[in-house]
């Protein structure tokens, strides 16, 4: 029988969690680092990104996939994942939670892994380049956009991509994954993936059409 382990607090746990860790990069540093080709991983959720912005080249990657996203050898590993000495340096909002993912991605093999000192909250203090907020309707994940009236557009990769359209030119160029258009009222157009593919509410007599082949 495995003999329990004896509980530790939050602090106790996030402690031993940065202990394993590399240096922790200043905003600064983390900006320095990212032009000599070290990955920023954004792992806040949507909501705080949507309030707050994005910072520019940071790769967004929820935190409940995020091993899936970051193991070179997952087949859903994000693009950029190519090896295991890659320097990762996640954000989150204040540098807490990022610094429990990043001794996970230690475990996981990614030596180089860490997380910026202060989180996002730290990078926009100290004045870094930020996106602002993008309007309704727009991009804010890799895999995912709800649309409104407007031209809404997905280019998704190995995900389940989807998109939900208003009364605009709705598009989706689906990958390897699972893919769906459920178009509104306009224009609208499915390109397919080798996944399993679906489109709802065409009408030809609006000038929709199913192409199973990415163009």
């Amino acid at each position: 029988m495995a003999r329990r382990r004896a509980a530790m607090t939050i602090d106790e746990l996030l402690a031993q969690a940065r202990a394993t860790l590399p240096h922790r990069p200043s905003s600064a540093e983390a900006l320095e680092a990212q032009a000599s080709g070290a990955l920023l991983v954004d792992i806040r959720e949507d909501d705080q990104r949507r309030g707050d912005g994005l910072i520019p080249g940071a790769i967004v990657l929820p935190r409940n996939s995020l091993e899936w996203r970051c193991d070179p050898a997952s087949e859903w590993r994000h693009p950029a994942i190519t090896r295991r000495d890659l320097r990762i340096i996640l954000i989150c909002n204040q540098g807490y939670q990022s610094s429990l993912a990043a001794a996970t991605l230690q475990q996981l093999g990614l030596i180089h892994a860490t997380d910026l000192d202060g989180g996002f909250t730290a990078w926009a203090a100290a004045g870094l380049p930020v996106i602002a907020p993008p309007a309704a309707g727009h991009l804010l994940h890799d895999d995912t956009i709800s649309g409104g009236g407007g031209a809404d557009v997905i280019d998704g990769q190995n995900g389940d991509d989807a998109i939900s359209g208003g009364d605009g030119n709705d598009v989706l160029r689906g990958r390897g994954g699972k893919d769906a258009l459920t178009g509104g009222a306009g224009a609208d157009r499915f390109s397919g993936g080798p996944g399993g593919d679906a489109a709802t509410d065409l009408n030809p007599a609006q000038g929709d059409t199913q192409d199973g082949t990415v163009p």
